[in-house]
């Protein structure tokens, strides 16, 4: 796997999306100068949509369409699912890929198609920019016989030569084993039991009628009042009381977990877009590395404060959470060099 992602400015922007079940490389323009915030927020709501498996052709094409945006010139998904592989292309850009020793390309405009990838094919996605930029023959040249990652370093100082590159994006995929579709979180240590004993003393302080005893004898008020209900309500009444209050422990019970479920999503999507802007800032220092040391280093720490703040957050036994500190050791390793 690797990453070519081009210098930006406020008007064209490109960038990949790395998840554990998708993939996708996208490039923004916006002559208002928004096309960072645009592009951020797409990759956003690809993420949300795609965190999930999605195991048909149909539904890869209705995230594409659904993501499409007048300022989204490329917009490029990969969802491989064991041994087959998914590819949607909205806008324009091209999919190439490289086997043996062909290159050949899949898709060069708007359009989907899925087939059976080989071990050792190497596919490379990339936005209109990214293409205009680098023809056949240069692409031909940086495959031959390397690695993902050295591809994508030759690919990135090569459009880092080209002024008409800025905002252009491209991601190398290569099929080296079966792509797990989910991946399971790792559970937490089973911490040992208590001793019998503690819970039996636990269960004779909870007796019924020991309870009913001391709250009589401390709080006689409550005991007024609970004998008055009982009577009070006997029969039909006690029926139609224990209707309602089930009804009002229900309904309180439905508004507590939609607030729960609003907060954790709010909290998925925060996370899910400092993680991006993470890539995006590490992706940025590593092509400026050898253009401007200092630019790259700057966006490199930059890359380093979120991700921090992030693991102090997120479980690391999490998916989201390895993620973090995989990227983490990439930014620090980057920064020691």
């Amino acid at each position: 796997m690797g990453s070519v992602v081009a210098p930006t400015d406020d008007s064209h922007w490109g960038q990949v999306l790395i998840l554990p079940t998708a993939y996708g490389v996208v490039e923004v323009s916006d002559e208002e100068g928004r096309a960072r915030d645009i592009g951020l927020k797409l990759l956003s709501a690809l993420s949300e949509r795609l965190s999930n498996p999605v195991l048909s052709l149909s539904g890869v094409e209705a995230i594409a369409r659904e993501a499409a945006h007048q300022a989204v010139v490329s917009l490029l998904l990969l969802v491989p699912v064991g041994m087959t592989t998914y590819l949607v292309l909205a806008g324009e850009g091209a999919v190439y890929i490289k086997r043996g020793d062909r290159l050949a390309k899949l898709l060069s405009a708007a359009g989907s198609l899925s087939g059976q990838l080989q071990p050792a094919d190497t596919l490379l996605l990339v936005t209109k920019r990214f293409e205009t930029a680098v023809g056949d023959d240069q692409l031909s040249a940086a495959f031959d016989h390397l690695d993902p990652s050295a591809i994508a370093e030759k690919l990135t100082v090569r459009l880092a030569e080209e002024a008409e590159a800025v905002g252009a994006a491209g991601l190398v995929f290569c099929v080296d084993h079966v792509v797990a579709t989910e991946e399971e979180e790792i559970p937490d240590p089973v911490e040992p039991e208590a001793p019998i004993a503690a819970p039996l003393r636990f269960r004779e302080r909870l007796n019924p009628r020991r309870m009913r005893r001391v709250i009589g004898q401390r709080f006689p008020r409550v005991r007024y009042i609970w004998h008055r209900g009982r009577e009070r309500f006997a029969g039909k009444n006690g029926v139609l009381l224990a209707v309602v209050i089930v009804s009002g422990i229900l309904f309180f019970g439905s508004v507590v977990l939609g607030i729960r479920k609003q907060l954790s999503v709010g909290r998925d999507t925060h996370v899910a877009g400092s993680l991006l802007e993470a890539q995006y800032s590490y992706d940025e220092g590593v092509a400026l590395l050898d253009l401007n040391p200092v630019k790259g280093r700057e966006r490199l720490s930059e890359a380093k404060v979120i991700l921090d703040a992030l693991a102090a957050t997120v479980s690391a036994k999490t998916k989201t959470g390895r993620q973090i500190a995989t990227l983490s050791k990439e930014v620090s390793d980057r920064l020691m060099i």
